[in-house]
């Protein structure tokens, strides 16, 4: 589309260098089932390209609802746009000048349904969470649902409780929700829950390969994943909780995720900074339902 993007060391790698400057917008082509991250942000941009923009996305699409969402934002701002099949229009008009409350994030609820979830008796209040939100990660509310929590809207905020259920397996396709995978996993180990999860092989090209690391780190606790086809399952063995050192793997969402094993007992996790990528005050907020944090070297 006309940037100027050029290598500073070997070709193909970082560092680059990017000079800023009109695109053009058009016909481009892009890869959809590693992530939908990159097309969104061409949709985004829309309003700044020379012409409309037409996506052609090739492979399979993985977190679709996200770029919907996306173009629904873009609708609320003025600007016309279509999805349809593997193919998105979006017109580079100019953008309406409009409020917007930026609603709560439904991916990083999902550490308050794993925690709700492994404990044994839990009423937890979340704020500023649309119940009615196009995010793909409102699914918690059915899937925690068929676990052990239910979901109730309140007027300001939704209260999560944990119920009596004793479910015994799940059975969830997740390609559209792939962010709250860790947290289901360690919600299923504690809880000792067979699950096949199935659409979520892009997971090995987030900031980690999380597929690979919730293998390796589960696995300290007598819980194997196993993938057949293109399924995953977990069978719980001789499940343990002692002398837990996690690694963060530099992932906010893993490092999130293997903390509600703290409900069993005393863990370390490595590299536990990394959580300000997307929840910087996560440690704050854990501390307030009774968890001591100590930094140790």
């Amino acid at each position: 589309m006309g940037a100027k993007i050029s290598y500073l060391g070997e070709k193909g790698f970082l560092p680059i260098s990017i000079k800023g400057g009109k695109l053009k917008g058009g016909k481009v082509e892009i890869d959809g089932s590693k992530s939908s991250q990159m097309i969104s942000a061409l949709i985004l941009i829309a309003s700044e390209y020379k012409r409309p923009i037409e996506i052609i996305i090739k492979n399979n699409i993985v977190s679709k609802d996200y770029i919907t969402t996306s173009l629904k934002m873009m609708s609320y701002f003025g600007i016309k746009n279509n999805f349809k099949k593997n193919v998105i229009y979006v017109d580079n008009g100019r953008l309406e000048n409009k409020t917007l409350k930026i609603e709560g994030d439904w991916s990083c609820a999902a550490y308050w349904y794993n925690m709700a979830s492994c404990s044994d008796k839990c009423d937890i209040k979340l704020y500023n969470l649309n119940p009615k939100s196009t995010q793909p990660d409102r699914i918690l509310t059915k899937i925690y649902k068929s676990i052990n929590v239910d979901t109730y809207i309140k007027k300001d905020y939704i209260q999560i409780i944990k119920n009596k259920a004793k479910t015994k397996k799940i059975n969830y396709n997740l390609i559209n929700s792939p962010d709250i995978v860790p947290s289901l996993i360690t919600t299923c180990v504690i809880n000792k829950i067979k699950f096949k999860i199935s659409g979520i092989s892009h997971l090995k090209h987030k900031e980690s390969n999380r597929i690979e690391a919730m293998k390796k780190e589960i696995r300290k606790t007598g819980s194997v994943i196993k993938n057949i086809d293109k399924n995953y399952i977990l069978e719980v063995t001789n499940l343990s909780f002692e002398k837990l050192i996690f690694q963060s793997y530099w992932d906010h969402r893993i490092t999130m995720s293997l903390t509600v094993f703290g409900l069993k007992n005393k863990i370390k996790i490595i590299n536990p900074e990394v959580v300000k990528k997307s929840y910087p005050n996560f440690w704050d907020e854990i501390k307030k339902i009774g968890f001591k944090i100590t930094k140790y070297s």
